[in-house]
């Protein structure tokens, strides 16, 4: 098991935040890395989809 922190600072606020998540060894995907979710529109905009945060795909690099 391994445990992944984050601290950040949120930026309407200004306050910190923090975040702490467990890990099991089955939870890595070795070879594997999250799709993009960041596209741009037509009009040149930036778009987020957050339909597909967790999903991953094979990684040919490694």
């Amino acid at each position: 098991m391994f445990i992944a922190t984050l601290t950040g600072l949120e930026g309407t606020l200004s306050q910190m935040v923090h975040a702490r998540r467990f890990y099991e060894h089955s939870d890595v995907r070795w070879g594997h890395r999250f799709v993009d979710i960041v596209s741009r529109t037509s009009d040149d905009r930036l778009q987020v989809d957050l339909t597909h945060f967790h999903e991953t795909i094979a990684d040919p690099t490694e």
